[in-house]
């Protein structure tokens, strides 16, 4: 009887304890439960000497470092910048915004034959608002398709490439393509790759003091790239301070909003 009742609990939404359930319950409600986030901040990246470069462009990756309570954090771009000098000796990156935290990827295969076959991100501490997904199509052929993140399948043709992410069990996250009715199915064979950020949450929110450490380039006429040295780069933030990271939405807040 004691399990019987603790079982009933859990197919409800007042009366569930366990995440896992709460989220599923959620799900049916069409409302999809938050993740860890990045905290971020803006900046405005100067950069001289550069009159003699055909291109000046900021390499992805690890742009700021910083420390708060004993606790190092680095703050990365996704996304390569470029700006044409057009010999210009000072170019100026604007609102450059930058996010706590590390990528990873991760890769698949498609296997037709496993019909059980999921795309798990095999981390919890994730901003699921980072995840990317690339498909690869012919093996022969490296050029990546970037998949359309969707929240709704409103307008969504059965050639989209779309995907949607949902929370799993243990507060993971799952990878789901379309079945060429709602979005484009993947095939057997390609490759699937994942990015995403593994972030410290609200740890690295309020924090004024930064180091620059990323690289920034300089590309000449003929191609070669140089770096430019940090002498020759100052930074000012936008922002007073990093903001914007916190942790799993709770359960308490999960039954609150979900059906509202």
């Amino acid at each position: 009887t004691y399990n019987v009742n603790m079982a009933s609990n859990e197919l409800n939404l007042d009366t569930a304890v366990l995440r896992d359930n709460v989220v599923s319950i959620a799900k049916r409600l069409g409302y999809k439960a938050g993740s860890y986030t990045s905290s971020k901040i803006k900046i405005n990246l100067e950069v001289t000497g550069v009159s003699t470069y055909d291109t000046v462009r900021v390499l992805p990756g690890t742009v700021l470092s910083c420390s708060n309570n004993n606790k190092n954090f680095t703050f990365i771009l996704r996304d390569k910048l470029e700006i044409l000098p057009r010999g210009k000796n000072t170019i100026i990156f604007e609102n450059v915004e930058v996010i706590e935290g590390s990528e990873f990827a991760i890769t698949y295969t498609v296997d037709e034959s496993n019909e059980h076959q999921r795309f798990f991100v095999p981390n919890s501490f994730i901003d699921a608002e980072t995840i990317r997904v690339f498909v690869i199509s012919d093996p022969l052929n490296t050029k990546e398709i970037e998949y359309t993140r969707q929240k709704t399948i409103a307008g969504v043709s059965n050639s989209d490439t779309v995907f949607y992410v949902e929370e799993v069990q243990d507060q993971k996250y799952e990878i789901v393509f379309g079945d060429d009715v709602i979005g484009r199915r993947v095939k057997n064979g390609e490759v699937v790759k994942i990015q995403y950020v593994i972030t410290n949450g609200s740890l690295a929110n309020a924090i004024d003091d930064f180091t620059m450490i990323g690289k920034v380039k300089g590309v000449a006429s003929g191609g070669a790239e140089v770096t430019i040295p940090f002498s020759n780069i100052d930074f000012t933030l936008v922002d007073t301070e990093s903001t914007g990271g916190s942790e799993f939405e709770s359960i308490r807040d999960i039954k609150y909003r979900a059906p509202r």
